[in-house]
């Protein structure tokens, strides 16, 4: 054994027996003797601080008190009454049973009410007066109907005027024609258009009368004339009473504005009044409206009137006209 370590086991020897009782020795001079100079600096260096760490992590070497326990859960919350779940059941009732049911009845009642007001029209609107067609049963319905139409009072005034021109304009289609044209064909005959038309136009004031007669086959309501009839009548009446201020002297319906007044009765006659409100080139605005002939000697009233914007195309030349001469 070399002389260094002799003198280095002498020298610790001699440091643990000054050492007090009452402290360990450090790890680094029981280990001094068996270990290298740069062992033992960096096992006592980790040593203390192991020893550091220690007593910062355990709150019981720095003498403070352990954390308190956590509160136990509130344990006197209400609780729901019985009460309150009574009610909500009910509430829960009321909107998923009892509200279809209601509006189920509700729709019944509804749908037993317009069928009661469509199979009993009788009760809900007053009856249409007879048709002068049904006076006389030997006599033919048209025949005796345009016998009517010549004695209306406005008719016979017209007539006597030496400025409005009567005429009839469905008399003018040919008869290839007449069978394929809306209101000289389908829509012409008993119960329907019973005869045809007669109007009459005044070239200087540009406005034009008409009178008809609708059967009760031209119904939608039933005793009430069908809305889409009428206009059929505002739009053909309305764009003859434009052909005179048209350059050729034909066209046609740009747009059509109708506003319905009053009940169409059937089997009656009505008068149709238009005029030209303005026209500037191939353009022609015409105002016009339909209503009722009375014999009682109350004013008459309107049914339908109409605004119609009347155009001539630009192949007009192509377009029969038998309407005008």
């Amino acid at each position: 054994m070399s002389s260094r370590r002799i003198l280095a086991r002498s020298f610790a020897a001699q440091r643990v027996s000054a050492a007090p009782l009452s402290s360990p020795p450090p790890a680094r001079i029981l280990l001094a003797p068996f270990a290298s100079p740069s062992l033992h600096r960096s096992f006592s260096a980790s040593s203390s601080i192991g020893a550091v760490t220690a007593a910062q992590i355990s709150p019981t070497s720095a003498g403070s008190a352990p954390p308190p326990p956590p509160p136990p859960p509130n344990s006197s919350k209400p609780r729901k009454s019985l009460l309150h779940g009574v009610l909500r059941i009910s509430l829960l009732a009321l909107k998923y049973l009892v509200a279809p049911v209601l509006l189920v009845i509700a729709g019944y009642a509804s749908t037993r009410y317009a069928m009661a007001a469509v199979s009993a029209p009788a009760a809900l609107h007053p009856a249409a007066p007879a048709s002068p067609a049904s006076t006389d049963p030997a006599t033919p319905p048209a025949l005796d109907v345009d016998t009517a139409l010549l004695d209306i009072p406005l008719v016979r005034q017209l007539r006597a005027d030496p400025a409005w021109i009567e005429t009839r304009p469905h008399d003018r289609i040919p008869d290839a024609f007449r069978e394929h044209n809306l209101t000289a064909g389908p829509l012409a005959g008993p119960r329907r258009l019973t005869v045809v038309p007669i109007m009459f136009s005044n070239e200087t004031t540009n406005e034009t009368v008409g009178v008809f007669h609708l059967g009760r086959d031209l119904c939608g309501h039933p005793g009430i004339v069908h809305g889409g009839m009428l206009a059929t009548i505002l739009d053909e009446s309305l764009v003859f009473t434009a052909f005179p201020v048209l350059p050729s002297h034909v066209g046609v319906t740009a747009s059509l504005s109708i506003n319905y007044r009053a009940p169409a009765y059937a089997d009656n006659f009505y008068a149709l009044k238009g005029h030209v409100e303005k026209h500037e080139g191939r353009k022609a605005w015409v105002h016009g409206h339909i209503e009722t002939i009375p014999t009682d000697g109350k004013p008459p009233v309107t049914v339908a009137e109409a605004e119609l914007l009347v155009v001539e195309p630009k192949w007009a030349k192509s377009l029969p006209n038998f309407f005008t001469t």
